[in-house]
């Protein structure tokens, strides 16, 4: 994947102009975070009153965008949701009387990082759902080293329950 910074010293040292680098999103990017991706950059470009990209321009928004939000691997997936809590904190600082800053990879990049970050509550509800202990397992439960069950014998039966996680 190019990086920015390539493209930019390819466009230095070749004196060439943006129109004539190459950059093929859709060879670098899959299908369906191209797809969110250039769904939200048109949203974001139809709220603020400004006609979306052209088909190149575009592009190379959603490889600008992706590329960004790849610096902590944040799932496709996720990117609506994203988007979503990027404009609703949006609307709590507008709703402070301060000036909200505009959407961008970066903001959806700020809600998906830190403790209350998008992917810290996926992990609590993850571990919340008792499917998942955070440290190493065999440490954290010696009957079930982590599995969520924990064998049980009766008399000459083996079998298996959900493991509390206690002694």
């Amino acid at each position: 994947m190019q990086s920015i910074r390539t493209l930019t010293e390819n466009i230095r040292q070749n004196n060439q102009t943006p129109t004539s680098t190459r950059v093929t999103a859709t060879s670098i990017i899959d299908s369906l975070a191209e797809k969110v991706l250039g769904t939200i950059i048109f949203r974001t470009r139809l709220a603020k009153g400004w006609n979306g990209y052209d088909e190149r321009t575009q592009k190379l928004a959603v490889q600008t965008w992706f590329e960004i939000l790849q610096t902590e691997k944040v799932p496709a997936e996720q990117y609506d949701a994203l988007y979503r809590r990027a404009c609703n904190y949006q609307a709590f600082i507008i709703q402070q009387g301060k000036e909200a800053p505009d959407m961008s990879a970066q903001l959806m990049l700020a809600q998906w990082i830190g403790g209350n970050g998008l992917r810290a509550e996926l992990e609590r509800e993850r571990i919340e759902s008792g499917k998942y202990l955070p440290s190493n397992a065999e440490s954290v439960c010696k009957h079930c080293n982590g599995s969520g069950f924990r064998e049980v014998i009766d008399g000459k039966y083996k079998g298996v329950k959900k493991c509390n996680h206690e002694d």
